[in-house]
């Protein structure tokens, strides 16, 4: 969940006021390096995605962001959390890479890049939806779960040769009980988003014994957290 502490302010002095020691904080700050997050409103998708890269850039962590086609102009910003500047943006390197087939060479890459690009912090993967769409034929399942498993391995050798310090985070448009239980069986954090009514959105996921709710929502072309909270499972009750 360490992801989400880069793209909402949940350590904020309003958010802490429920005591260090409370359920939140210890579910928030539990690392999953690997997250996949699922919403059909690519901007603020996208806005997310970018915020997490800047909060990153802003502790001069080096963030490698793969999309297709050059970003338009700098996604919504979140209330509370680090903004853009040229000094941030020195740390975030986007690639575009247009096929499947780019994203494949670029994990392999990750083994004998010396340069910025092969000791990234954190890989976001703008929209991996619009590369699964392009592997077609049989065995889909079978593809969609090699290609998380190429980005997964670039991430954990990443991980072995820099101790520890590479997260991966994606985002997908179109999502599908189908390909989430492939998310789910190569170990990535699933994060669902849904919009009711237009402008008002609900994050959710799951970890071990908890399920962590997000509410936020836009206004004035800025992205405001509302509140979030814990479910916690203990011998078959819930608590928060």
């Amino acid at each position: 969940m360490i992801t989400l502490l880069h793209v909402f302010p949940l350590e904020s002095e309003h958010c802490r006021a429920k005591g260090a020691d409370h359920p939140i904080h210890s579910v928030v700050r539990k690392n999953n390096d690997i997250c996949v997050v699922q919403c059909q409103n690519y901007s603020v998708t996208r806005s997310l995605l970018f915020q997490c890269a800047v909060s990153y850039a802003t502790k001069e962590s080096t963030v490698i962001y793969i999309c297709r086609q050059q970003v338009p102009s700098l996604p919504l910003g979140v209330h509370g959390m680090p903004s853009s500047d040229s000094r941030v943006l020195n740390y975030i390197s986007f690639l575009y890479l247009d096929t499947v087939e780019d994203v494949m060479d670029f994990c392999a890459s990750v083994h004998n890049r010396e340069d910025k690009v092969g000791h990234p912090n954190l890989i976001i993967v703008d929209d991996i939806g619009s590369y699964i769409e392009q592997l077609q034929g049989p065995c889909q399942d079978h593809k969609v779960a090699k290609l998380c498993a190429l980005l997964c391995d670039a991430v954990h050798y990443l991980n072995s040769k820099q101790g520890g310090s590479c997260s991966l985070l994606m985002s997908c448009l179109r999502p599908s009980q189908r390909f989430t239980s492939v998310y789910w069986k190569t170990g990535m954090q699933v994060m669902d988003i849904q919009e009711n009514p237009p402008g008002e959105f609900a994050l959710s996921t799951v970890q071990d014994d908890s399920t962590l709710e997000v509410e936020f929502n836009l206004r004035r072309g800025v992205l405001f957290l509302k509140r979030f909270r814990v479910h916690v499972t203990v011998k078959g009750k819930k608590g928060v």
